[in-house]
């Protein structure tokens, strides 16, 4: 009997919070759309559709939820101090399959002395360095390239859990090949994500327990299809007459 109880608690509190993480998903991604056709409708008003990817990424700037709605690949990229606080902002663009950087706080892409838009890996290069800052009034020197990070982890509660030297042990190329900026900057595709994420374990969590019910406790529960069912029989089917 004991086990019971349990068992019911579970089942129902599984149910309280699987009908409410439905709702919070509905929710939240009615959100996400709404944000998502107003970014759609803002980047349509200010970027051609006929515009190549280096004229829009020019247009757009490291804006880069802009930049995404507009269908143009762009990630942001911290400039970091040697002891890792951020100290400038940029964005890297893939424009014909080179991530070049794009700073939106001088409006600029950044440019060697013949035109050619620089890499982050460019920009390492003193020579080089100099050639793109050397055209942009009033640049500060500090805004180097040696250190860098694409990921806030910050962003994340407690400090990210000290996540990044977990994953620089773990995984040292980690920073290249996960682009969380979206999901940690943006709030309504942070929720819908981590909602529809809960949504599934909730469903993993309550076929497990209807299983556990039928063919191992034995315990009598509340079927919803069939319940479901017998009230739109008897709603929907006239009553007969004798």
């Amino acid at each position: 009997m004991k086990s019971h109880r349990i068992f019911r608690t579970l089942w129902w509190s599984c149910n309280a919070l699987l009908v409410a993480t439905l709702l919070a998903t509905v929710w939240t991604g009615a959100w996400e759309y709404s944000v998502r056709q107003y970014l759609d409708g803002f980047s349509d008003a200010i970027i051609a559709e006929s515009s190549t990817p280096r004229e829009k990424a020019e247009a757009i700037l490291a804006f880069l939820n802009l930049s995404r709605s507009s269908g143009l690949e762009a990630r942001r990229l911290l400039l970091l101090t040697p002891n890792r606080n951020t100290k400038h902002v940029v964005a890297e663009v893939n424009v014909d399959g080179r991530w070049v950087i794009a700073d939106a706080t001088y409006r600029v892409m950044m440019k060697d002395a013949q035109g050619n838009l620089l890499t982050r890996k460019d920009l390492q290069n003193p020579e080089l360095f100099r050639q793109a800052t050397s055209q942009i009034p009033n640049y500060i020197q500090d805004y180097s390239y040696e250190h860098f990070a694409h990921i806030r982890l910050a962003a994340l509660p407690l400090q990210g859990f000290h996540l990044r030297q977990v994953l620089d042990r773990v995984f040292p190329a980690w920073d290249e090949y996960l682009d969380w900026s979206l999901l940690l900057e943006r709030r309504s595709f942070l929720y819908f994500f981590v909602c529809v994420n809960f949504l599934i374990f909730l469903l993993f969590a309550r076929v497990l327990l209807a299983w556990l019910a039928d063919h191992r406790l034995a315990v009598p529960r509340f079927r919803l299809r069939a319940n479901l069912s017998r009230a739109a029989a008897a709603f929907f089917t006239s009553p007969e007459i004798k």
